[in-house]
C-alpha cells in the first residue's frame, strides 16, 4: 500500500486580486472585440489556467461569463437609452455580438425580456420605469 500523504502536492500560487482587477478592467476595456480567454490572460501576463482559476476562486464564474455578461450589460445600457430609431441588431453587433439568435436567447436569459421588448417599451414610454 502507498503511503499517499509521504507526497506533497505542488501548490499553484495564488493570482493576486490585483490581477485579478486587471484582467476586469481588460474585460471591460474590450467588451466588444472578439476576445479569447487567452487574450486576457495575456493582457495581464498570467496563464489562462491561472486566469480561469482566479476567477473561479474569486468570482465564482469563468472569465467567459464575465466577458459575456459584461457584453450584455452593454448592450442592456445601451437599449434603455438609443434614440426610437435603433434597431437590436445594431446595439447586438456593437457590443460584439454577431449570432443574433444567441444574443436575444442569453439577454432573455440574464433579463427576463427579449431585447426587442426592452427597446418597445422604452421607445414606447420614453424610457422605462
Amino acid at each position: 500500500m502507498i503511503d499517499l500523504d509521504r507526497f506533497e502536492q505542488p501548490v499553484a500560487s495564488p493570482v493576486s486580486k490585483r490581477k485579478l482587477a486587471e484582467a476586469e478592467v481588460f474585460i471591460e476595456a474590450h467588451y466588444n472585440e472578439p476576445l479569447k480567454v487567452a487574450d486576457i490572460a495575456a493582457s495581464i501576463g498570467i496563464s489562462v489556467r491561472e486566469l480561469q482559476r482566479a476567477f473561479k476562486h474569486y468570482r465564482g464564474e469563468t472569465p467567459w461569463d464575465r466577458h459575456s455578461r459584461t457584453r450584455l450589460r452593454k448592450a442592456r445600457s445601451q437599449l434603455l437609452v438609443c434614440p426610437p430609431d435603433t434597431k437590436v441588431q445594431d446595439v447586438a453587433l456593437d457590443c460584439g455580438f454577431t449570432h443574433l439568435g444567441r444574443f436575444a436567447s442569453y439577454y432573455h436569459q440574464s433579463y427576463n425580456e427579449f431585447p426587442s421588448e426592452t427597446l418597445k417599451r422604452r421607445t414606447q414610454k420614453g424610457g422605462l420605469r
